[in-house]
């Protein structure tokens, strides 16, 4: 039976011990939703499990009825995680049910099952969406302690897209203030896709169906869809970050033209930080500052590219905050895209920065091998180009860096077989790219050993050295994944240049960046400059 005072104890130190071992973004994304309840037999309590324990230190006879009386206990004890969706269960397995078994452990004093299962909404049993069903994450409270008040006052709204819709600005009134069901102005619906489409300013070629899914970009994409599906309602804002060239605009893109397909009603806009800004001087300049703020009334779903552009620039970043506000309260959607994580963009206002964090914030990492092949085939595909298998592992096992490098390289292989009317092989690969490769492999061991070591402010030696010292562990494990990452080198090869270590010992640190990159957001800070700093070397 549910045990109403275990459950609130066991959740309460649960949640204390995951506080302590993960990041706060990480807590509150995948621990803190989780539905937690423990069943014991009726009338337990977690003191029958301490008495049993001091029997068994006070009275040696009893040692083997104790030990079988909590071996029975532990069997009737199990450990529900409820959860929202399969996508979650996947998660919460590969990544901290391990943990979390750690600590039941340690709290009942022996292994109990835990068990993970979709937790049902009884009231409103909405359909299965994919990835993401019934999927709902409490914001962040704000510690602004201005925040209800500014929300309150803030009756300004913003900027517009590089040509914004001249048509739907002509047609505003004063009465577009709050609409209080949220629903769109029905007069200004255009019932024609291509009329919304060209509004928009999406690409059309950019859609779910053309973004190959992988480790990269699971969450990402996961949460992309839940967004299109339910615009306003889940994330609200949904910020995706990464490096340059990983798929943040074919995302974006994606969310708007999903939803501009679904949902016909809804009022889509995209537009880049630099055209934002433009628009605003423009406005400005012109004196027509107010049409340009009623415009964005209109505007259901809000898709802004590169927002660290937004640096530096003051006024722009005043308007925007109050855009911001006034949209995530009409439950308007908004998608934002930038290089790095919202609190590492210099130059950005505090109110902004916190706001950025409201909703869910996901990265997009670098593509796996298999991945960077299947974008590879994917992109032939749409270009029609037949592209041998051979090859296209050929272009991925050289090209690590981001999809852009893909592409370029396939379009010049490409180029190279047309202009001298050949088929696309192996050999005419080679001779294609054998300049830029070259200069890729210039990236060796040693020189990322002495980036890293400079970086990290130790010396080469001591990161080659046996010292097992906090200052050289994470150089030392940084500099092996990086050898991993960016050369061709084996983990035997890369161990035997760490002065002989075990591939092993090589793998355990590959293995340890991989997770900690997710976990800890200084690390990922330190990944990309470090990344910036070897291919600025090139």
């Amino acid at each position: 039976m549910h045990n109403k005072t275990l459950t609130n104890n066991y959740k309460e130190k649960c949640f204390e011990y995951m506080r302590e071992i993960m990041s706060p973004q990480v807590f509150t994304t995948w621990i803190k939703p989780l539905n937690i309840s423990v069943d014991t037999p009726e009338n337990f309590t977690i003191f029958d499990i301490k008495s049993d324990a001091k029997n068994d230190e006070v009275n040696d006879n009893n040692n083997i009825n104790n030990i079988n009386n909590i071996n029975n206990i532990a069997k009737n004890i199990k450990v529900f995680l409820r959860v929202p969706n399969s996508f979650f269960i996947k998660w919460i397995k590969e990544r901290y049910l391990a943990m979390i078994e750690e600590f039941s452990e340690s709290y009942f004093g022996f292994i109990v099952e835990i068990i993970l299962e979709i937790e049902q909404d009884k009231q409103n049993k909405v359909k299965n969406n994919l990835l993401f069903d019934n999927f709902t994450l409490e914001l962040p409270k704000n510690n602004d302690s201005n925040n209800n008040s500014n929300k309150k006052k803030n009756n300004s709204e913003l900027e517009l897209t590089k040509n914004i819709t001249k048509n739907t600005t002509n047609n505003l009134t004063n009465n577009l203030t709050n609409n209080k069901n949220n629903k769109k102005n029905t007069n200004n619906f255009v019932d024609n896709y291509e009329e919304r489409l060209r509004q928009s300013h999406l690409q059309k070629g950019l859609t779910f169906e053309n973004l190959i899914a992988g480790k990269a970009n699971d969450l990402a994409r996961a949460a992309a869809i839940r967004v299109s599906e339910n615009p306003g309602t889940d994330y609200n804002p949904l910020f995706i970050y990464g490096d340059s060239g990983l798929g943040k605009t074919h995302l974006i893109h994606a969310i708007g033209n999903k939803i501009l397909t679904d949902l016909p009603k809804k009022n889509v806009r995209y537009i880049h930080t630099e055209d934002y800004y433009n628009a605003v001087i423009q406005a400005y300049r012109n004196k027509t500052f107010d049409k340009l703020k009623q415009s964005f009334r209109l505007i259901d779903v809000l898709l802004i590219d590169d927002v660290q552009f937004l640096t530096g620039k003051a006024r722009s970043q005043e308007e925007f905050f109050f855009l911001f506000n006034a949209l995530v309260e009409a439950k308007k959607q908004i998608i934002l895209t930038c290089d790095t994580y919202p609190k590492d963009i210099d130059g950005i206002d505090n109110r902004l920065m916190t706001r950025f964090s409201w909703g869910l914030t996901v990265h997009l990492e670098m593509p796996e091998l298999e991945m960077r092949v299947a974008i590879l085939h994917k992109k032939a595909e749409l270009a029609k180009i037949l592209l041998p298998d051979d090859v296209a592992f050929y272009i991925a096992k050289n090209f690590k860096s981001n999809v852009r490098d893909l592409e370029g390289a396939l379009k010049k292989v490409n180029a190279v077989a047309i202009f001298n009317s050949q088929p696309i092989n192996l050999e005419l690969c080679k001779e294609a790219l054998k300049d830029v490769i070259v200069k890729t492999q210039q990236i060796d061991i040693e020189n990322i050993l002495r980036i890293v070591a400079d970086y990290y402010k130790v010396s080469a030696d001591e990161i080659l050295s046996k010292q097992r010292t906090k200052k050289v562990i994470k150089p030392r494990q940084v500099a092996m994944w990086f050898s991993r990452e960016l050369t061709s080198h084996s983990l035997i090869e890369i161990g035997l240049f760490f002065n002989g270590r075990d591939h092993t010992t090589v793998l355990h640190a590959i293995r340890n960046i991989n997770e900690m990159i997710f976990l800890d957001s200084d690390l990922k800070k330190d990944i990309s400059k470090i990344r910036e700093i070897i291919n600025g070397e090139k």
